[in-house]
């Protein structure tokens, strides 16, 4: 028979007036009865209102414990709100990060602090990697201390003007040197704000050595052209464009009196001059080189015999020029015909030209009849080699060139002409050669080639300076910067492909075009001055604005030369087009500024939401270089625009008197389109035709051109920004400058909204909790009391029991009566009363239990390091017999400490450790196992044991309040362990989770905050 406490009431107080008929009738047997019964009608109404008492409480409890758990469960929406808007203001400053971080060029940024040191406060990847050295570990540091080369220079102290005046400076060509760093840099320092700058630069090194070594190469090309032995020039349209030393001697001109010069000058007569166009130029359209002999006139009126070798820059356009050598081979002429007065003198002066002279026989290994002593020093093989046909003069031709040779002999042949070749040869130790040959046939009698005579000669070197020669143009002309020489009087000689390209113009029109065309910033009533400065400095760099053939200007970066070619002087100059480095620069200047103004507006927190709104708008203004702005809040259902400020300069110039502040969105004009369309409108020609709504109230300010951009929160539009009145067009830089900072102040006020309920909503938290707090002690501690009276009085009643079993020994009754009081007082009473001790005993418990929990919202917490490997020595110790008694092993690893309260964490732990040996497998033996990992900022300790498990569908109720997984089962325990450990970890910022399968153990996972560097 089972009884619980509120079911023993009833029946004890039956039992009491249940005694008094019986008194009654045994009155004149036993008159102690009737007193028995008046104390149990007393007991009784004080046991129903002690049940009473607890009911209500309990019931007061459960009714307070729901509105606690509604009111967190708002707050915990709110806070992850929160957080949200926390998260994406981050996501947009890791943007802008990115921005600077990726940026190839290198950004250092430094703040003035007291006493003048200037100290690195940042800086991106490509800062480390053009200086070569790790930034991170000099971040606070002074700039002296970082690089010590800078001590002797008057940089640091430019640094420190800089951040003080915010005047910017910049510098090219900056030479540093230490032991990470060596360089040449371009410097930009300006100030972000004020004590605070940064510092943009790059490496040019590289550029300056390959200017220099471009320069290096120029002028051993104009050496070697110089010293070339053959006369060398080059003609456009046939016209001297330039000319070596070697040919004005030959001509016996100066520079200045052929470059400029029709070819027809030094050519005798028409007839000879149009041979050579017709005949060299035939060749070079067919094979790229043209050779010919012909007959130059010298100044003083001898004529000479030229062998003139021609090759055109581009075979696909000859305007653009041909490049020629010339040999004066009088003498060779001369020397053929001395061959028919002398055989002996001919052999003589043949062994000693620079070549080869010969006869052979027109077949196509070319047997020699005659060859030259030359042969040796050209070919490597002696003449008897050839003569005795040991060698064969074909044997030495390159494969690729035979048919060539061939085929031009017969063609030069077939129409009784000389002919004239270059090809290649491989000499006897396998050297390769370039040769020139010219040569004719002799006609015997019948009209047949009887043989061939002609001149081998070694061009190897020629061939060099031309190939060279053609590489330097070919270079240049395909110079990925424009390149420009400019005479004294400012007019173009030359332009490469980069500058026709850039500019919009043929070569033709630049050639006849000057400085003055093209530079709408250059002040030409200077061109003296500043010939006169490059000359001086012989390298100059600038910036300015050059104007292309349709009008579009754009800044560039002029490296100028001054250079001494043919005699004369030139600057050569070199035009880099910087819209791009502007734009950067432009961006990187418009993103550090709203950097500014989003850090001053996340600053702003304690300022009212019409400061924060004013500041915000004004920024958006400059930042995006309007006149006027405006901002508008959207309401809830997105149907009425409220506008909530205007700039000052909106403010001043409107004339309108009673200004609207709110606007329906379905009716308004261009204020509303970006609702409607939600996304930024541009409108940059404001008064154009439009199917949009445009147009405002008279008085309003006037319009040219107008932005806004809705800013969208969770898919719903909170606010619509706009400016308006920008001298140039809007772009899609002006939208993500606005659209970021609306964004960044809306972040702002969701934020400080956002702290203002939390803070609401935990002064309420608290005073419920203190409420309850005190509503559990104050019940606890009355419900205590009247348990200790049932206690008291029950022991009363037990005494009074062995009492009247003693005096009912003495008195005489009959044995029906004695039997049912023996069996009263033996067994009703008794039971009775193990039902009322039991029943106060769990009542105690509880009320214990929930003292205890109450006090722990109450307890003050001491936070500080926490060795966990003593403070679990110390737990392990109190369980050491129970330890022994159930042969449990506990195995314990090295645990990190971590931060917390020592009382709080022994209680925490010891609850665990407790709840795995008392649910401890009875199969098997125990093995409680305790360690732990840290992550980051936070450390993970893990106590498992391999007891009895826990179902999944317990796994989140076991730590809820007087929870027992078997209320029946062996174990004791009033539920209130787990929910003690839960409350004292949300109050030391920790977690508690539960990792467990039925009958294979469990693992209780404790989260706590990690002692910072340990």
């Amino acid at each position: 028979m089972r009884h619980t406490f509120f079911t023993t009431l009833p029946a004890i107080g039956i039992l009491v007036f249940g005694l008094s008929p019986f008194a009654g009738a045994a009155s004149g047997e036993c008159r102690v009865i009737p007193a028995v019964a008046a104390n149990f009608e007393w007991l009784w109404w004080m046991l129903a209102g002690c049940g009473t008492l607890a009911f209500a409480v309990i019931f007061w409890n459960l009714l307070l414990r729901r509105q606690v758990e509604r009111r967190t469960v708002e707050l915990q929406d709110e806070l992850r709100r929160r957080t949200l808007a926390e998260q994406s203001r981050q996501q947009t400053e890791e943007q802008f990060r990115h921005v600077i971080e990726f940026c190839p060029i290198g950004v250092l940024m430094y703040r003035l602090e007291s006493g003048d040191r200037l100290i690195l406060t940042a800086g991106n990847t490509a800062a480390e990697k053009i200086l070569g050295i790790e930034l991170r570990p000099h971040l606070g540091k002074t700039l002296e201390e970082i690089f010590p080369g800078l001590g002797h220079t008057d940089i640091p102290e430019r640094y420190r003007r800089i951040c003080k005046n915010g005047i910017p400076w910049e510098i090219h060509g900056f030479h540093y040197k230490d032991e990470h760093s060596q360089g040449v840099y371009e410097i930009y320092a300006f100030q972000t704000s004020a004590g605070q700058m940064t510092v943009m630069f790059t490496d040019i090194s590289e550029r300056i050595r390959s200017r220099e070594a471009l320069e290096c190469s120029e002028a051993q090309l104009s050496s070697i052209l110089r010293a070339a032995p053959i006369g060398i020039g080059l003609i456009v349209n046939r016209t001297f464009v330039h000319v070596n030393n070697h040919l004005c001697g030959m001509l016996g001109y100066t520079q200045e009196e052929l470059i400029g010069q029709n070819s027809r000058t030094i050519y005798p007569t028409q007839e000879d001059y149009d041979q050579v166009g017709s005949e060299k130029y035939a060749q070079i359209r067919k094979t790229g080189v043209g050779a010919v002999q012909t007959h130059w006139l010298r100044k003083d009126g001898e004529i000479r015999n030229i062998l003139l070798s021609s090759s055109a820059i581009d075979i696909q356009d000859l305007s653009k020029g041909v490049i020629f050598t010339a040999l004066d081979i009088t003498a060779q002429i001369q020397a053929q015909q001395a061959l028919a007065e002398s055989q002996r003198t001919l052999s003589t002066l043949m062994g000693n030209l620079p070549g080869i002279a010969y006869r052979c026989r027109n077949t196509p290994d070319w047997p020699m009849d005659f060859i030259s002593k030359g042969c040796l020093e050209l070919t490597g093989y002696t003449d008897e080699q050839f003569l005795n046909n040991t060698v064969a003069w074909n044997d030495l031709i390159f494969a690729e060139h035979k048919q060539y040779v061939w085929d031009e002999i017969q063609k030069a042949l077939a129409q009784r002409k000389n002919f004239q070749l270059e090809y290649q040869i491989r000499t006897a130790e396998g050297q390769e050669k370039w040769v020139w040959e010219q040569g004719c046939g002799i006609i015997d009698n019948s009209g047949n080639v009887a043989a061939l005579e002609g001149f081998i000669a070694d061009i190897t070197a020629r061939k060099q300076i031309k190939l060279e020669l053609q590489q330097f143009q070919f270079a240049v002309e395909h110079f990925g910067e424009s390149a420009y020489w400019v005479n004294p009087d400012a007019r173009f000689v030359y332009v490469n492909d980069a500058a026709c390209q850039q500019l919009g113009y043929s070569r033709q029109e630049l050639l006849t075009m000057g400085i003055a065309d093209i530079d709408v910033q250059f002040p030409m009533e200077r061109w003296d001055e500043y010939w006169n400065e490059v000359k001086e400095k012989k390298f100059l760099r600038f910036e300015t604005h050059h104007k292309s053939k349709e009008g579009r200007r754009f800044p560039v970066e002029i490296s100028s030369n001054f250079v001494q070619f043919g005699g004369n002087e030139y600057i050569y100059a070199f035009g880099r087009d910087i819209c791009e480095r502007k734009q950067t620069e432009d961006q990187l200047r418009l993103n550090a500024e709203r950097m500014e103004a989003l850090l001053k507006v996340n600053q702003m927190t304690d300022a009212p939401l019409e400061q924060i709104t004013n500041f915000a708008l004004e920024e958006a203004v400059r930042l995006t270089k309007s006149k006027i702005g405006y901002l508008a809040f959207l309401n809830e259902e997105q149907t009425v625009l409220t506008m909530h400020a205007w700039s000052k300069t909106a403010m001043a110039e409107c004339a309108m008197s009673n200004k609207p502040r709110q606007y329906p969105v379905a009716s308004t004009g261009l204020w509303g389109e970006a609702v409607r369309q939600r996304k930024p409108v541009i409108t940059n020609e404001y008064d154009s035709p439009s199917p949009l709504k445009k147009g405002y109230p008279e008085g309003h300010v006037s319009l040219h051109r107008h932005m806004n951009v809705p800013i969208i929160v969770r898919s719903k539009i909170v606010l619509v920004a706009g400016v308006g009145n920008k001298e140039q067009d809007y772009d899609p830089a002006d939208v993500q400058q606005l659209t970021l900072l609306m964004e960044g102040m809306w972040h702002l006020i969701e934020r400080i909204y956002a702290e203002e309920a939390r803070e609401k909503l935990m002064k309420e938290l608290q005073a419920k909790n203190e409420e309850l707090e005190g509503i559990v002690f104050v019940a606890s501690h009355d419900l205590r009391s009247p348990l200790i009276n049932i206690q008291g009085f029950a022991g009363e009643l037990q005494k009074s029991c062995r009492e009247l079993t003693v005096l009912l020994g003495r008195e005489s009754l009959s044995e029906t009566n004695s039997r049912a009081v023996r069996r009263i007082l033996d067994e009703d009473i008794p039971e009775s009363l193990n039902f009322i001790s039991a029943g106060t005993g769990k009542m105690d418990t509880l009320v214990k239990g929930l003292l205890r929990l109450a006090r722990i919202g109450i307890t003050q917490l001491h936070i500080e390091p926490v060795d966990m490997n003593r403070l679990m020595a110390t737990i392990l110790k109190t369980v050491q017999y129970q330890t022994r008694e159930y042969d449990i092993e506990i195995r314990a690893d090295n645990l990190p400490p971590c931060l917390g309260d020592w009382v709080q964490l022994n209680q925490v732990f010891s609850n665990l450790i407790d709840n795995s040996i008392k649910y401890r497998h009875p199969g098997r033996k125990s093995v409680i196992e305790i360690n732990a990992t840290r992550q980051n900022d936070r450390v993970r300790y893990a106590v498992r044991d391999n007891g009895v498990g826990v179902a999944p569908e317990h796994h989140r109720r076991i730590f809820e309040i007087f929870h027992r997984l078997n209320p029946a089962g062996p174990v004791k325990g009033e539920g209130l362990g787990l929910t003690i450990v839960q409350r004292i970890l949300d109050r030391l910022d920790g977690k508690i989770d539960i990792e467990s399968v039925p009958d294979k153990g469990a693992a209780f996972i404790v989260e706590l905050p990690a002692v910072p560097g340990k």
